[in-house]
């Protein structure tokens, strides 16, 4: 934590500091904190892909399903949520 708001600190716009400390929060159930986080950094379609990569990692897939279509419906051409919806969508 301390490392990701060093480099926060240093660079604002920093993406990966951004990115990889809000993926932590959202995997500690800090879904809003992981949101502000992102948005300096962040396209809307690509948080909702983060949200849903967290949630289909912890088992938790109609959130994922939810989160990959709100991505894909503020930017279709995301090809990873498009990828991993449909994977969701034959289990």
């Amino acid at each position: 934590v301390t490392a990701y708001q060093k480099g926060i600190d240093k660079d604002p716009k920093n993406i990966l500091c951004r990115t990889n400390y809000g993926l932590m929060l959202a995997r500690h159930d800090h879904e809003q904190e992981a949101i502000r986080m992102w948005q300096p950094v962040l396209s809307d379609a690509e948080i909702h892909y983060n949200l849903a990569s967290v949630f289909e990692a912890d088992g938790r897939t109609q959130e994922a399903r939810l989160e990959y279509q709100k991505a894909l419906s503020l930017d279709p051409k995301l090809q990873d949520a498009q990828s991993r919806l449909s994977q969701l969508d034959s289990k």
